[in-house]
């Protein structure tokens, strides 16, 4: 028992000459120091990925039926969602998404007021009918990002790149919304000087 008190006893005064110590000594300079300068902390943050994009700078986006659609592949996955806008098909544009950011999207959707005949209509003007042209695909460790253009009613291509993000699940490609508070997005069409392995094939 004697033991047991005198651990109790040791304890607490570790305890007491901590607070002491936190609030007497470390918070109090024990130089000379001038006057507070406000200043600026640069953060770098460096992104390991592979660049993938066509040689020629784009690809046509083929689009499939659904029967013949497979989420097996970012690639696959990505034609799967361009094809269901393209035809106007909600529910598979829906099934594209995983599961958690579906239920994300879609919460934000609804404060909006963007609903099925929203998007619908969107697409019906934008993508119906018009060209839709793969230009890049970055390979993360745990992420693809397909980059894709959808031409104007004139035919000639979109005045931005857009990205699409995925990550796999149960061995599907899905639409993932992970990387939505991610730098590296804002950065599209990908800064040089990072370090990246880029890939031209034919």
């Amino acid at each position: 028992m004697k033991v047991c008190c005198g651990l109790t006893y040791l304890w607490m005064m570790l305890i007491s000459f901590s607070l002491v110590a936190q609030n007497n000594f470390w918070a109090t300079p024990t130089f000379a120091v001038g006057e507070a300068t406000e200043g600026v902390i640069s953060v770098e943050q460096v992104y390991h990925y592979q660049l993938y994009e066509p040689k020629k700078g784009y690809e046509k986006v083929r689009l499939v039926q659904r029967k013949y659609s497979s989420m097996a592949s970012a690639e696959e996955a990505f034609i799967s969602r361009m094809s269901a806008i393209a035809s106007l098909d909600y529910q598979w544009w829906l099934d594209t998404w995983e599961g958690d950011s579906k239920h994300l999207a879609l919460e934000y959707f609804s404060s909006k007021g963007l609903n099925q005949s929203y998007w619908l209509d969107t697409w019906q003007k934008q993508f119906v009918g018009r060209k839709i042209t793969f230009k890049q695909k970055i390979v993360l460790p745990q992420h693809i990002i397909i980059i894709y253009n959808v031409a104007g009613a004139n035919g000639k291509p979109g005045p931005i790149d857009l990205p699409v993000v995925f990550s796999q699940r149960e061995q599907q490609w899905l639409v993932s919304l992970d990387l939505r508070r991610e730098p590296l997005l804002r950065y599209s069409p990908w800064i040089n000087g990072e370090d990246r392995k880029v890939i031209v094939y034919e």
